[in-house]
């Protein structure tokens, strides 16, 4: 299995379809850190459906990774707007990020990466996940984050460049277990396991 720390969330875009979006579809993008390929079997991302609920929202994960790669997962979108994914998973009737609270996700969200495929029940305001979390990533007041530390919330502003997306620094190699300090928005550039 998947040992915290090998693979992390290295970016995160919540506006698949919306009016105005860069892509069709929301996405996570996974990273692999390590000089050698993991396989995804037995992990999954989770999310819920507002900043403060328990993570119940569940997308089993498949496939590996190759090492100092990219694996995009391809998520449920709110309209018609944008371009299509080139992901390296598509699962079947996938969820939004936020589910039906896409409204609010620039505001608040948060997104799990944890051992096992059952929905993990735990994160409600702010109570953390105690068992099985290889990384997590929350962002404007949602109410929780690794370090305590949300990542920024989205702009929408045109005049500030469309960064509706968020992406862990150092090409995905930062992680200092600080959300605000790991993550910045930007304007939505996913990479999968062709990106060189």
């Amino acid at each position: 299995g998947v040992i915290k720390g090998q693979i992390v969330i290295s970016g995160v875009y919540p506006f698949g379809g919306r009016t105005g979006s860069k892509f069709k579809s929301d996405y996570v993008e996974l990273f692999n850190k390590t000089q050698k390929e993991v396989d995804l079997k037995g992990t999954s991302l989770q999310f819920s459906t507002t900043a403060t609920t328990n993570f119940t929202v569940v997308v089993p994960l498949e496939g590996k990774v190759g090492a100092g790669e990219y694996y995009l997962v391809e998520l449920g979108s709110s309209g018609a707007a944008g371009d299509e994914l080139e992901a390296d998973l598509t699962p079947t009737a996938p969820p939004m990020i936020g589910e039906n609270n896409t409204g609010n996700v620039r505001a608040a969200g948060k997104v799990l990466f944890i051992s096992g495929d059952k929905a993990a029940n735990c994160g409600q305001n702010g109570k953390a996940c105690a068992t099985g979390v290889l990384d997590l990533v929350g962002w404007g007041t949602a109410s929780q984050s690794e370090g305590g530390n949300s990542a920024a919330a989205f702009s929408e502003d045109a005049a500030d460049g469309d960064k509706r997306s968020l992406v862990r620094a150092g090409k995905g190699c930062t992680d200092s277990d600080n959300n605000a300090k790991d993550f910045a928005a930007a304007v939505p550039a996913p990479r999968n396991s062709k990106t060189d």
